[in-house]
Parts: structure tokens; sequence; C-alpha cells
């Protein structure tokens, strides 16, 4: 499995910073990771998107990308990959596939936050000319508390706002943005 990908050694932020990119374009490119795509879009009920919402677009063949909503994957791997840079021990090194793996598994254990949207839509959000309802019954927020309680000191005060404006528990939310 991406063979592709030439693996580095990170040992500090300053070595993690440079290979982010790299790191989510490991993650885009993996066989789970579109696996887990593909569940999405069956057993989740991710094939209708925001502005589509009484289209199935699976059923009709149009392509659906998933967007990751309130955290970023280049977020994801920038909180990972931090809390794992600062947990190592002297000598000890991470490889660009251990961080990979780790924001895998965090998709695979649905605590990371996604919606469907078509390619364009999609396009237009990350242009900031659509913006995602919080409301939204297509947004799913997984299981954000266990991500959460493991992370919270790596999420920005904004970020937590995000949470709650897509219907994370304003209480539990409140609880950590005071342990920033």
């Amino acid at each position: 499995m991406l063979n592709e990908f030439e693996d580095l050694k990170i040992t500090s932020i300053e070595t993690l910073e440079p290979v982010i990119k790299k790191i989510e374009s490991m993650i885009r490119t993996s066989k789970e990771y579109r696996a887990y795509i593909g569940y999405c879009k069956q057993n989740i009920g991710l094939h209708f998107t925001q502005t589509w919402e009484d289209i199935d677009l699976v059923a009709n063949k149009i392509s659906i990308e998933m967007h990751h909503n309130i955290l970023t994957l280049y977020r994801l791997v920038a909180i990972v990959g931090t809390e794992l840079v600062l947990n190592l021990q002297t000598g000890e090194y991470l490889l660009t596939w251990d961080i990979a793996r780790a924001i895998i598994d965090l998709h695979l254990n649905d605590e990371v936050s996604i919606v469907s949207l078509g390619i364009t839509d999609h396009e237009l959000v990350h242009a900031n000319l659509l913006d995602i309802k919080a409301n939204n019954t297509m947004v799913h927020i997984g299981e954000y508390k266990t991500f959460i309680r493991k992370y919270y000191e790596y999420i920005t005060p904004e970020e937590y706002k995000e949470y709650i404006k897509y219907g994370a528990d304003p209480d539990f939310i409140n609880q950590y943005i005071s342990k920033v």
C-alpha cells in the first residue's frame, strides 16, 4: 500500500509541518480511505448533498466528494501529528505513514466530521462561495467527543465554535474551550 510515497522520518514539529500536505495525499489515495468513502455513501446515507437533498446522486451516477467539515483533513493531520510528535521519547521518530494510519483510524472509528458535496459545490465551499448550513442533515459529525477528549489542547477556540454550530453538545464543548 502507498508504495508510490516515500515514508519520511518525523522527529519534531519542524519536520512535521513541511510534510502535512504529503500525508494528506497519502490518506486520500489509500485503499482504506477510498473504502471508507464508499462505506459512507452506502451506509451512513451520505449519497445526498446539501444542495441536492432530494436527488440520490449515487443512484444517478453523479460524483460525490466528502468534505471534512469543522476540521479539515489538513487540520486533522496537524493536530494528530503534533500530539504524536510531542509524545516521542528521545531518539524515537514517526514515519509519515504512522500519522496517515492514525488519521485513517479516526475515520474508521467515526471520529471525523464530514459532509457530502457534489464536485462543483465542494469547489465553491473551498473558495468560500458556498456555506454549509449548520442544520444540514447531510452533515455527519461523528463521535466527536472521543476525538476532543484526546486532542482537545490542539483544537482552536474557533474550531470548537464550529463544533457547536454543527450540533455538538455546547456544555461538553465549553468545558474543553476553557482548557485551551
